[in-house]
């Protein structure tokens, strides 16, 4: 069994980056003897379904649209597979991988749904564990949590009723990161009175813990020195582009010849241009690095927040930043990197709106009702007993007693 995975990894063997920034692990699902497995007998989302139900850059990075959903399907399986590949050789070194496990079907409520999943990763109701599968969508018909295992863990969830989908590296990226980490970055502090700071936000898998003597400053250090070490410049582009489908030879050899997406050409020209050292030196020194840890890892999520002063920037620097979150993203404890998108008020909108539906026109406001001197009461009409989070057949929700 393990010659036979062997034989198959060598064919696109993965450079895998080490255990992030000194993170603590647990032993957390991982069986006996654990080896090196192939995909489960349990089916991956199709790129259809993960355009339905997760906002991310897939759509993008794979060039999906309806006349083109044959090809972009095809480079989606290879992907999948590709990441197969790299969760297997991880567990070689001790590491977990993050996956997406889903449960289809009717008639069930989300927390049977969960309860299900548990029990096909042989944990139970009361163990602990199950805190670290963090619901991701929950509908009629679909409930897809996330959380770190072992390779040979999760091909070991097989039936028709599961979607086992390891966490492909462009699904960390929310929908349209690129373009708006563009902008964001390329934005210039040239008005002092509306100063904005671009911040990455990169957000660890839950359950993975960084160890109390790793400090923010110890992170920047690691991440970027490793980006520029001259004693590994010569092989790192080629290493970091081996950990992505899309600047891989794997998904150059799917190609069939034909000219790379739009997106692939992006990343292999980053890679290739700005991970030269001292490239990116004088934009990474404009970084500043934040550490959150998590107060309780049950509930919440460690992140690291990567701010950068765009003061006088350039379009070098928005390059650096855009390598650098590739470069954390390549990294199984990071879960998701986002471009942190400014938060404002928008009542000169909202105004108008409710209204009228008419640009600027307040026909309320316009006769003097502004709501001065008026009391509003808010009733809640009680829990929708046929929602998904509450439905369960088998334990009618009550108005009056909680079910689930």
């Amino acid at each position: 069994h393990i010659q036979k995975n062997k034989k198959i990894l060598s064919t696109m063997r993965v450079q895998m980056a080490a255990p992030l920034w000194g993170v603590a692990y647990s032993s957390l699902w991982r069986p006996a003897g654990a080896q090196m497995v192939t995909p489960p007998g349990s089916r991956h989302l199709t790129i259809e379904e993960l355009n339905a139900i997760l906002q991310t850059d897939a759509t993008k990075e794979f060039d999906w649209s309806e006349e083109n959903a044959i090809k972009a399907g095809l480079l989606w399986d290879g992907a999948v597979q590709f990441e197969w590949n790299k969760a297997a050789d991880a567990e070689l070194n001790g590491q977990r991988f993050p996956y997406i496990l889903c449960h289809i079907g009717e008639g069930l409520s989300g927390y049977k749904r969960k309860l299900a999943l548990a029990e096909a990763l042989n944990l139970t109701e009361n163990d602990t564990d199950i805190y670290y599968l963090r619901t991701l969508y929950n509908a009629d018909d679909y409930l897809c949590v996330y959380g770190q295992l072992f390779a040979s863990v999760a091909a070991g969830v097989t039936g028709e009723e599961f979607i086992v989908q390891p966490l492909v590296q462009t699904l960390k990226f929310l929908n349209n990161f690129v373009d708006n980490a563009n902008q964001e970055v390329g934005k210039s502090n040239a008005n002092e009175q509306e100063i904005y700071v671009p911040t990455l936000d990169v957000i660890l898998c839950p359950n993975v813990a960084i160890e109390e003597n790793v400090t923010a400053d110890d992170l920047a250090f690691e991440v970027i020195d490793s980006l520029v070490q001259k004693t590994i410049a010569s092989k790192l582009a080629a290493a970091i582009s081996d950990t992505y489908y899309l600047t891989s030879e794997a998904y150059g050899n799917s190609t069939d010849g034909s000219e790379p997406s739009e997106r692939a050409q992006l990343w292999n020209t980053l890679l290739n241009d700005y991970q030269k050292a001292g490239v990116c030196d004088e934009a990474y020194e404009m970084t500043t690095w934040t550490l959150t840890r998590a107060a309780d890892l049950e509930t919440g999520l460690t992140s690291v927040q990567i701010e950068f002063n765009n003061t006088g920037n350039t379009e070098q620097d928005q390059a650096c930043m855009l390598t650098l979150a590739l470069a954390a993203a390549s990294y199984p404890d990071v879960c998701s990197v986002e471009m942190r998108e400014p938060v404002g008020t928008s009542n000169h909108y909202a105004t108008w709106l409710t209204q009228s539906e008419l640009t600027n026109e307040r026909p309320f406001f316009d006769v003097g009702l502004n709501g001065e001197g008026q009391t509003v009461t808010i009733s809640d009409t009680g829990i929708d007993q046929n929602n998904c989070y509450f439905l369960d057949n088998e334990n009618p929700a009550s108005a009056t007693y909680g079910t689930n």
